[in-house]
């Protein structure tokens, strides 16, 4: 069975506050790992819960296990230092225990599992582009009915765009949530 995760960021979408440290292609990258990460974490512990008979849950696992196996980018070193505080911390979303190890990095060219997601990519592209270089036949046909989905609702597609947007996944209008300053008490 595969199950296909995604995170689609407008080029115009902006962090919700000012980050005068980052430039806007790693913090783009770095919100795009970290979605996917808590989402395929997310479909781990539901694909176990839905699967697995609770009697034979031997160890006391929480949830199934999986790993992200990588094409090579000059994105590596970030990915793996963020890879090993999700697995220790969580991501923002919460804990992250069901992805066993950080990333395994492989030259496309010499894994057919990663020529498949660079295919998928590619629809995911065609069909996020603004008209007339839009061609959505793809995702319609072939995509759309493997991404992770329960009860109708997508959860393996997300879209980050300051835009108005009809397509069927998850939105958010800025690319990081705005920190709300802690409450103080007199």
């Amino acid at each position: 069975d595969v199950a296909l995760f995604c995170v689609v960021i407008d080029k115009t979408a902006q962090p919700a506050s000012a980050d005068p440290h980052g430039d806007m292609k790693t913090i783009r990258y770095d919100r795009a790992f970290e979605e996917v990460y808590a989402t395929f974490n997310s479909y781990l512990t539901r694909h176990h819960q839905q699967r697995v008979d609770p009697a034979r849950n031997l160890g006391g696992m929480r949830g199934a296990k999986g790993l992200f196996l990588m094409d090579r980018s000059a994105m590596e070193p970030s990915v793996k230092a963020q890879a090993t505080v999700y697995r220790r911390l969580g991501t923002q979303y919460g804990a992250a225990f069901n992805i066993v190890e950080t990333p395994v990095f492989m030259a496309s060219e010499d894994c057919r599992l990663l020529q498949l997601v660079d295919f998928a990519a590619n629809g995911f592209l065609r069909h996020f582009r603004a008209p007339p270089k839009q061609d959505s036949q793809f995702f319609d046909q072939v995509l759309r009915a493997k991404i992770d989905c329960e009860n109708g609702e997508l959860h393996g597609l997300l879209h980050i765009t300051p835009n108005y947007c009809r397509c069927p996944g998850r939105h958010y209008k800025h690319l990081t949530r705005p920190r709300i300053p802690p409450t103080t008490t007199p």
